[in-house]
């Protein structure tokens, strides 16, 4: 496969390079995609085509017939390497629900699928799952009431006594957080400054990244609303699931996500882009939580799994230590190389090696896979196998 790289302006310049064995890069490079999703999709090498145009001549073939049964004739999944060296925006995605009714409206309503205030590029739900390859610190959900309160008491800002006062009294983390989103125009800048002053003297493990975001974004209430999230720091190897309508935002590190295919993200804050606030009242799940760190449970067949609760995707690593060893069926999948070399070899194709940094597509005809040399990978593919092994 060869996967486009998005030049993001929060990206690293050494994160996928240093995962490739090359130098670092002159720019950012912030998303590794691979995948078919017709924003960007991956081509095949050999064949020179983009992989969503090799879907839609053969979908069934492609995808196999339950993929395209339960999902259309469209890869469900995506996957990417994320390499940040700047804090991301605060944002949600959509549920299935959410996506197709917002992306019928917007398309009615005339607005440009590229346009920058667009919300619903796709009709699709955007669930994710992360997993570490550095050491990666996120926000992720709302903090309980009660600790919220407690991290923002501690912070000394008495435009926000009001704040603590009620989410002492139980008010939803999440209702505090539109709140303190849709602050007033005009007093963003105060609000932003106090928060700084009150976060250069505390010793809250969030601290630092609120005197980091406050100096990037000045007047951006996002800065104080972003003191009701969990904070969670991955070791590699580590991964977090994120919920459609879940609020996130990564800070910094590089890990592999593996997502439902879709480009859909509503921004609440921490970004000089489109922030919508309508639509994160309808899309924003305003419990609170604390995330559970997913660690890789070993499979019958000796692959270890992240597990999600979505059809879209699963996600496995798979040691290969020199002896060939055959894969078991999975539908269409996506092999990654996160370390040394592996050979790939099928009924019907010569045997293709990636080294790290590469991937290789296998569609669901491709009949017997098998693997050999010395090497990590990571097996990208649906839920749907797992599931029946499962039931």
């Amino acid at each position: 496969m060869v996967n486009p790289v998005m030049p993001y302006a929060w990206g690293s310049q050494d994160g996928i390079a240093t995962l490739q064995g090359r130098a670092p890069a002159a720019e950012p490079e912030a998303e590794l995609w691979m995948g078919a999703h017709p924003r960007a999709a991956s081509v095949l090498d050999g064949l020179d085509q983009p992989l969503d145009a090799v879907i839609a001549a053969d979908p069934e073939g492609v995808l196999g017939g339950d993929v395209v049964a339960r999902f259309g004739p469209r890869l469900p999944f995506m996957l990417k390497v994320l390499s940040a060296a700047e804090p991301l925006s605060l944002q949600v995605h959509p549920d299935d629900d959410l996506a197709q009714r917002g992306f019928a409206a917007e398309d009615a309503a005339g607005i440009d699928r590229a346009a920058p205030d667009r919300s619903y590029r796709d009709p699709y739900a955007k669930p994710e799952m992360l997993v570490a390859l550095s050491k990666f610190e996120t926000l992720l959900g709302f903090r309980p009431a009660e600790q919220a309160a407690d991290v923002v008491a501690r912070l000394n800002v008495r435009r926000l006594d009001h704040v603590v006062e009620a989410l002492r009294s139980g008010a939803p983390t999440g209702e505090i957080f539109l709140d303190l989103v849709d602050w007033p125009d005009g007093q963003r800048h105060d609000l932003v400054a106090e928060v700084r002053r009150g976060a250069a003297t505390s010793a809250s493990r969030i601290a630092p990244w609120l005197v980091t975001l406050a100096d990037r974004y000045p007047a951006d209430a996002g800065v104080a609303a972003a003191v009701l999230l969990n904070h969670i720091e991955l070791q590699p190897g580590q991964g977090i699931y994120v919920e459609p309508g879940q609020i996130h935002a990564h800070l910094h590190g590089t890990g592999v996500e593996i997502l439902g295919g879709s480009d859909n993200v509503v921004r609440a804050g921490l970004t000089p882009k489109h922030v919508a606030i309508d639509e994160l009242r309808r899309m924003l799940s305003i419990g609170a939580a604390s995330p559970a760190v997913v660690e890789p449970k070993s499979e019958a067949d000796g692959e270890q799994r992240w597990r999600a609760p979505r059809p879209e995707f699963a996600l496995s690593r798979i040691r290969v230590e020199g002896q060939s060893q055959e894969l078991a069926p999975r539908g269409p999948q996506i092999l990654f190389c996160i370390e040394g070399k592996v050979d790939i070899s099928t009924d019907s194709d010569a045997t293709v090696t990636i080294s790290s940094g590469e991937s290789a597509f296998v569609a669901a005809n491709a009949g017997r896979v098998a693997i050999a040399c010395q090497g990590v990978i990571l097996r990208a593919t649906t839920g749907l196998a797992f599931a029946r092994d499962e039931a």
